[in-house]
């Protein structure tokens, strides 16, 4: 009954449907294949199975390519894929990544993802005013009430918390997005 994501081959999605479709790596020599771009028959079994993701979707769908990957020990700059190529523009709405405050496209496309990924947090991190959480904390939420904390985990710039709500019961939430205050001792 809860949100979930499921991942599969595009083989294994046939014959079924999802609200929403991420297909990622939607590049040319990876969907499809070098090997399969340079044989016209090999393409057309590519492109069906383009089809069958494509057509999982019954609400949005994404088709996600990188401008640069690192594939094989090596850093590859792919064009999107001749199956986005193809769809008709009018059907598609492009989204172009966030850039960091203070960069243009260019400055930002030659940065590292680790680097890209830490300008972009710093300068979208919600504000914590500096709170930490430890195990046994009592703390109080606007939706679930009163908790304590069971478990707090550091995980990037946040912290997972595992929380056993006194009348919601137990949920894992993230401290910098839970809009959680200490209370008193």
């Amino acid at each position: 009954d809860g949100d979930y994501v499921v991942m599969m081959t595009m083989h294994a999605a046939k014959g079924l449907e999802f609200p929403v479709v991420f297909v990622a790596g939607m590049e040319d020599n990876i969907f499809p294949s070098q090997r399969n771009m340079e044989s016209e028959i090999e393409l057309e079994e590519e492109r069906r199975l383009a089809y069958v993701a494509i057509t999982r979707a019954k609400k949005k769908l994404y088709l996600l390519h990188s401008a640069e990957r690192m594939l094989y020990g090596s850093q590859q700059r792919n064009r999107a894929s001749v199956f986005i190529r193809e769809l008709p523009s009018e059907n598609i709405e492009k989204i172009e990544p966030k850039i960091p405050q203070g960069m243009d496209f260019r400055q930002a496309q030659s940065l590292s993802l680790s680097r890209q990924m830490s300008l972009y947090n710093r300068d979208n991190k919600p504000k914590t005013g500096g709170i930490s959480f430890n195990a046994g904390d009592r703390i109080r939420h606007k939706v679930f009430g009163s908790g304590t904390v069971l478990k707090a985990t550091p995980m990037a710039n946040d912290t997972l918390l595992e929380i056993a709500f006194d009348t919601k019961g137990t949920k894992k939430i993230m401290a910098n997005y839970a809009k959680i205050i200490k209370e008193d001792e």
